[in-house]
């Protein structure tokens, strides 16, 4: 009898065993591809025409409460700043093979100054306009760079930032190759924010001034748990999924998201960062960003904004905000107008 009830269930583990291990990839392709191929990128509010929001007309029914909400007036005068730019396209080839893409804009006042700025999960580049105009008014010039599986750039999958921060580095080159002794600030807010931080981690030159991050995650792997977490809100199916989009991603584009850690990439910083988030960010929490700034070792400084959500904080309390950018800037990049 006992013999029987050991190979019945060793017979069950079996089958489970059989089940699981073809669901994992199915699962895992499934995740990947609803959260990092670049139909997910394209499905964002901000994927779509930016002459819709300057119209205030969705060409998409789908996309039509971002037009109705309160902060749509905000949307609709960055998205007409960035049409009305005279944008001059750019590219080169990051240090991983592939063309990268950015949109540049020069001040119509000469100078060294330059900032990189790199948009959010599923956004665009004209969707940190009102951070570019701060940066426009105080005299720098503008790199606007398409994360890889966004708009222009030419990968057909989301990095999360990890392979991102190879391409601000050739951007960085690029720029030093272009112009004599630039002097370059970084600048992005959520993913991009984690692409400023996993780029600290590497090897920058003297003329990378500063840094500023707005509300980046402490690594993918941490962001996709509380998120899947959140979708599925069993523990155990959650754990599973978070390993399963990590295998997959890990096969397809040759990296963990465990690795892709900004925690482990700013304890290599040398760049002085300026720390930024939402106090009621519940899109990145709050603990995410004092696992990054605790473990930074460079010269540092942080903003929480008061019941700001995510990225909020430049709406919420403009003046705060600008005089905390300013003075920053001031210290690392001189005096501004």
């Amino acid at each position: 009898m006992k013999k029987r009830s050991r190979f019945i269930t060793l017979l069950k583990t079996i089958f489970l065993s059989v089940i699981t291990l073809g669901i994992y990839p199915l699962f895992g392709n499934m995740l990947f591809k609803r959260l990092l191929s670049r139909e997910a990128a394209d499905g964002g509010y901000a994927s779509q025409p930016t002459e819709d929001y300057v119209s205030g007309t969705p060409s998409n029914p789908k996309h039509k409460a971002i037009f109705e909400s309160p902060l749509f007036p905000i949307i609709q005068t960055n998205a007409t700043w960035y049409t009305q730019q005279q944008l001059k396209k750019v590219s080169t080839v990051s240090s991983r093979g592939v063309n990268i893409h950015a949109d540049m804009v020069i001040n119509e006042t000469p100078s060294d100054r330059w900032v990189i700025c790199l948009h959010g999960y599923t956004a665009r580049p004209w969707v940190l306009s009102s951070v570019a105009k701060l940066y426009y008014q105080w005299g720098f010039n503008i790199l606007f760079h398409y994360l890889s599986g966004h708009g222009d750039n030419e990968d057909k999958f989301i990095s999360m930032g990890w392979l991102d921060r190879l391409d601000v580095v050739s951007w960085i080159e690029y720029l030093n190759e272009k112009h004599h002794n630039p002097k370059i600030t970084l600048h992005g807010v959520s993913m991009g924010g984690a692409t400023v931080m996993m780029t600290t981690g590497e090897e920058l030159p003297s003329n990378v001034k500063c840094a500023v991050e707005d509300c980046g995650y402490s690594s993918v792997f941490e962001q996709f748990s509380v998120s899947l977490g959140g979708r599925f809100k069993n523990k155990f199916i959650a754990r599973f999924a978070v390993h399963a989009l990590d295998s997959i991603t890990h096969l397809r584009l040759g990296f963990s998201i465990r690795d892709a850690s900004c925690v482990e990439q700013v304890k290599k910083s040398k760049t002085p960062t300026l720390f930024m988030h939402g106090e009621n960010d519940k899109a990145v929490l709050l603990w995410m960003h004092g696992k990054v700034y605790d473990a930074c070792p460079c010269e540092k400084e942080m903003l929480i904004g008061p019941d700001a959500g995510h990225g909020d904080t430049i709406y919420l309390h403009p003046e705060l905000y600008n005089k905390t950018l300013r003075g920053f800037l001031e210290k690392h990049v001189g005096q501004l107008p």
